[in-house]
C-alpha cells in the first residue's frame, strides 16, 4: 500500500504519509440546519441551499434540458441507500417515482453548488458513478481521493497557489471521496482557527448528477478496501447510519 501525500512541500515531515487527515473544524455539538452564523445563512438562503446527505449544503444551479442515452446500469448504486436515503424532495427533483425518473437517460450535464460551514464542517466519503469537476469559489478545504490499488490522495482546495492549493480539480467516476473544512488563513499566511466564509464549491457532473448514482461508503467497507491500519485513520470520513 503506498498513499501518495501532495501536501505542499513546506509541511513538516511525518512518520504517517497523510499527516493532516484529521478535523480541523469540530462541528458544534448541536448545529442543525438554520443555526449558521447570520452572515453564512444569509448565503445559504440567497443560493437557496439545503442541507445535504452527504453533509454541508447544496443546490443545483443549472440542468442541461438536453437528454442523453445513460452510460450506466440501469439499477441504482446503492439500492439501499437510494430507497432509504434519498427524501421524497430529491427524488422529485433528481429522479424517483413521483419524478418519473427513466435510468435509461441522463441530462446532459449539471452544475451544483456545494457548501461546508463551521456548523457541518465534512462531506463524507462517497462516490458518483460519473466524474465530477469542481472549481472552487471561496474559503479552504482539504480532499481525501481513494483511488485503485488503495492509493489515497490527499490536497488543500484553497485560492493560494503559492502554497501548492487547488483551485480547479476532477474525481472520476466510481473513486470515493471526501472533504473538510480547514480554517482561514491569516496574514501572515498560518491557519487560523476557525472558517468565516465556509468553503464553497461549483461541480459540474457529465452527464447529469441524479443520487441513483450517488452512494456512500459503509462503514463496513471501508476496512475492506483500504485494510484496517487505514480505516482506522479515515474512519472518522465516513457517515454514519442515524
Amino acid at each position: 500500500m503506498h498513499p501518495r501525500n501532495t501536501n505542499h512541500s513546506s509541511d513538516p515531515p511525518n512518520p504517517n504519509p497523510l499527516p493532516f487527515v484529521k478535523p480541523s473544524i469540530a462541528a458544534a455539538p448541536s448545529s442543525p440546519p438554520g443555526n449558521e452564523p447570520s452572515h453564512i445563512q444569509s448565503l445559504i438562503t440567497r443560493l437557496r441551499l439545503q442541507p445535504h446527505a452527504e453533509g454541508g449544503y447544496f443546490a443545483e444551479a443549472h440542468r442541461d434540458p438536453k437528454l442523453t442515452p445513460s452510460p450506466y446500469p440501469s439499477y441504482p448504486a446503492s439500492p439501499s441507500q437510494w430507497a432509504a436515503a434519498t427524501t421524497n424532495q430529491q427524488k422529485d427533483k433528481k429522479g424517483g417515482e413521483s419524478g418519473g425518473f427513466n435510468p435509461a437517460v441522463r441530462n446532459a450535464s449539471t452544475i451544483m453548488f456545494y457548501l461546508l460551514t463551521p456548523g457541518s464542517p465534512v462531506g463524507f466519503l462517497h462516490r458518483n458513478r460519473g466524474p465530477t469537476v469542481h472549481t472552487l469559489l471561496r474559503g479552504r478545504g482539504r480532499y481525501v481521493v481513494i483511488h485503485e490499488r488503495v492509493r489515497i490522495e490527499s490536497f488543500v482546495a484553497g485560492l493560494d497557489r503559492a502554497r501548492g492549493e487547488k483551485q480547479r480539480w476532477v474525481v472520476e467516476g466510481g473513486k470515493y471521496k471526501a472533504t473538510f473544512l480547514l480554517p482561514d488563513l491569516d496574514e501572515s499566511g498560518e491557519e487560523g482557527s476557525t472558517s468565516k466564509e465556509g468553503m464553497l464549491v461549483a461541480e459540474t457532473v457529465v452527464p447529469g448528477f441524479e443520487f441513483f448514482d450517488h452512494e456512500f461508503l459503509e462503514p463496513s467497507g471501508l476496512e475492506e478496501l483500504v485494510g484496517k491500519d487505514w480505516a482506522e485513520k479515515l474512519g472518522w470520513l465516513v457517515k454514519r447510519q442515524e
